[in-house]
């Protein structure tokens, strides 16, 4: 149970990443805080 929960955070983060890399219009420093957001709830899904 918690390890495909792991991997339903991941694979939602990895979504997250490519939509922002994909969108050129978004500002890096929206990047930088989206993917700090990212990691924190990586972090807390380990």
């Amino acid at each position: 149970m918690q390890a495909s929960d792991r991997l339903g955070h991941t694979s939602q983060a990895q979504l997250l990443i490519t939509i922002y890399d994909v969108n050129d219009h978004t500002p890096r420093i929206e990047q930088c805080e989206q993917g700090m957001i990212i990691a924190s709830i990586r972090e807390n899904a380990t």
